[in-house]
């Protein structure tokens, strides 16, 4: 009994924060739950729980960066010109929310498609558990630290973004990952590979080079990010409880 109070507990603040009903329960771990009296008074509070996700969100950052997202992957098909220009477009976009204090993030656009038009319960047959729609525009830009490294940072003190979302862009912009002009944008006063910057290594996914496990362990502690061991500790908190507790499968390894 205890535990499934403490599981209800959890469970209405991820309704409240954008994960719907359906989506709450694809795991085995909560086949006992639904068979307590916590689940159907779960069930008899969602609508009201989600009303109070959508009055803390900005439900007009969200309808537009769900658009944005949306043309962006479609755009990613056709490629070329056409794909940087909406790239360019979603920047120019994110950087005039920088500008306003607000970052278009999980904080205060919430979760992709988690709403309507008429601002109801959105009913499809995705589940989503995170948002990186802005991220992932930064990282196809090849220059979002570059451009944006103090308004994103000054974001992440106000608990806007994650600190491993700026270390995703910071990687991606270092490397130029992404597919994009070969011309650097000249509206960009300082670049990576000019800064102290350049030399600084996580042993991440996507870097192309590596350090020692201290060095990438110090840097994960200044940038504000696990350390290079959690990623196996939590697989095998996984293995054990069948209960995924890592951000994605990038954190570490």
């Amino acid at each position: 009994m205890k535990k499934n109070n403490v599981a209800y507990k959890y469970l209405c603040y991820c309704i409240e924060g954008g994960i719907q009903f359906k989506c709450l329960f694809v795991n085995s771990s909560f086949e006992k739950f639904k068979t307590s009296s916590f689940y159907q008074l779960l069930y008899a509070q969602r609508t009201t729980l989600w009303k109070k996700y959508i009055t803390r969100i900005n439900v007009k950052i969200n309808l537009e960066l769900s658009h944005r997202y949306k043309i962006e992957q479609e755009a990613k098909n056709i490629g070329g010109e056409t794909y940087y220009q909406v790239i360019d477009n979603n920047v120019a976009w994110i950087e005039q929310c920088l500008n306003l204090q607000i970052y278009p993030g999980e904080q205060i656009a919430g979760l992709m498609n988690s709403i309507s038009q008429d601002i109801t319960i959105k009913a499809n047959n995705e589940c989503e558990f995170a948002s990186a729609m802005a991220n992932v525009s930064l990282r196809h830009f090849n220059y979002g630290y570059d451009l944006l490294r103090n308004k994103l940072t000054k974001a992440m003190y106000a608990g806007e973004i994650n600190p491993r979302e700026v270390v995703e862009i910071f990687i991606f912009s270092k490397y130029r990952i992404c597919k994009y002009r070969k011309e650097k944008p000249v509206y960009i006063t300082t670049y990576i590979e000019n800064t102290s910057e350049k030399n600084i290594i996580f042993n991440l996914p996507f870097e192309k080079a590596k350090t020692d496990i201290a060095s990438a362990n110090r840097n994960r502690y200044e940038w504000f990010i696990p350390r290079c061991d959690t990623k196996l500790n939590s697989q095998s908190l996984i293995k054990k409880y069948g209960i995924t507790i890592m951000i994605g499968d990038w954190i570490g390894d």
